[in-house]
């Protein structure tokens, strides 16, 4: 089944994208990187509400390389590469500000902020740097859909209970 066609009043402005965001799309390759909370669990993913995601304990990326990952981007042809920031699990892969969201490189002890390398080794082979940020599923927020489900049957935090304030709390923190 094809979708509906959406017509749009002949007065109505066409989209345009931004200058910044037209050069983004017009670059030739991209390289896309998952490594995150659930890469060292060993599995796919985090399924939210049906199990607890990986503890902080887990994330011990001791064979990290993301000059391997910026030289191989590169080598194939690529101008920029994105870096999954924080996907399904919820675990934030910088050292984030935000004090009530515990689940992040920050609350480890020598914890590894894998986006501050990467942005050094992505600039230091000139590519152009994005990241992925997923607030639609967040296992330790207990997220699903986009819809926080509250309290957290996992942290029991109350950090948790609405999506805006998550997203308010947490876009900022992306580095640039």
């Amino acid at each position: 089944m094809l979708p509906a066609l959406v017509l749009l009043p002949a007065a109505a402005a066409p989209v345009l994208p931004s200058a910044p965001v037209l050069q983004w799309q017009l670059h030739d390759t991209g390289c896309f990187v998952h490594y995150n909370m659930a890469t060292m669990a060993g599995s796919q993913g985090c399924q939210s509400g049906v199990a607890a995601p990986p503890p902080l304990s887990a994330w011990q990326p001791t064979a990290l390389d993301t000059d391997a990952w910026a030289s191989t981007c590169k080598a194939m042809g690529g101008t920029r590469i994105i870096y999954v920031a924080k996907h399904g699990c919820g675990f934030a892969a910088w050292k984030s500000k935000v004090s009530a969201y515990n689940y992040s490189v920050a609350n480890i002890d020598g914890g590894v902020d894998v986006v501050a390398a990467f942005v050094k080794s992505a600039r230091a082979a000139g590519l152009g740097v994005g990241f992925y940020y997923s607030d639609a599923t967040n296992s330790y927020c207990n997220v699903r859909g986009g819809v926080v489900v509250s309290p957290s049957p996992i942290n029991g935090s109350s950090a948790c209970c609405r999506l805006s304030p998550l997203r308010s709390a947490a876009l900022p923190q992306v580095p640039g």
